[in-house]
């Protein structure tokens, strides 16, 4: 939930910046929560959690409340702290996250890299016409994005443990925080990423791009 959240606030400040445009912080806000549904997927993330344990969603608030131990505390300051870094538009980093001994920065951008080249062909292989409209564009581009990522993940289940997907992008936020070398380096897979995925759809100026089939191949 954070993630994807983070990532629209991201784009929607890049693009206030650029423009120029000028929104109160409490507004834009209150846009990127509603827009992003943030309130509702966690309700439902709780109440999945509840019925797991044959328990209500308010019986899992009473024991939240009742239980005021250290960690407990910790991990209610991180999911503020998630929700805040998120709205700004940074990575978010899971409470109390420990980094795996195999998940390397040098790892973390090898799995980086093996996502990107999965989105690439599997986005070209749900675009099967030589042309397309930026809107199917975009609905290809988001469904091959979560489908990309989920393989990547997988094929590494063991190096990142359990929780796959939030350990990944929080270790990933937390070398952010500590390594600019990381970071630049993580920069120019993304630019790099960026760069081939419009060669391979390159909009045509109307409405539409034009599909490269031949570039998929990584």
């Amino acid at each position: 939930v954070f993630q994807d959240l983070a990532g629209i606030a991201k784009t929607v400040r890049t693009k206030m910046q650029v423009s120029q445009i000028l929104i109160p912080e409490e507004t834009l806000r209150e846009q990127l929560l509603r827009q992003c549904q943030v309130f509702e997927k966690l309700q439902q993330i709780q109440t999945e959690v509840a019925a797991q344990y044959n328990l209500s969603v308010e019986e899992i608030q009473r024991m939240q409340e009742s239980h005021q131990d250290a960690e407990v505390q910790a991990y209610t300051t991180g999911f503020r702290s998630m929700m805040d870094e998120a709205m700004q538009g940074k990575s978010p980093v899971l409470p109390n996250v420990k980094i795996p001994d195999l998940l390397t920065k040098e790892m973390a951008l090898k799995i980086l890299e093996l996502a990107q080249n999965k989105e690439a062909k599997e986005a070209l292989g749900r675009v099967n016409a030589p042309r397309c409209s930026l809107k199917e564009l975009g609905e290809v581009l988001n469904v091959s994005h979560r489908v990309a990522w989920q393989q990547a993940l997988e094929e590494y289940s063991q190096v990142l443990g359990e929780h796959g997907s939030e350990v990944y992008h929080s270790v990933v936020a937390l070398y952010e925080q500590r390594s600019d070398e990381f970071l630049a380096e993580k920069a120019q897979l993304e630019e790099r990423h960026q760069k081939r995925m419009l060669c391979i759809f390159e909009p045509d100026g109307s409405g539409h791009v034009n599909v490269r089939h031949g570039m998929g191949k990584v």
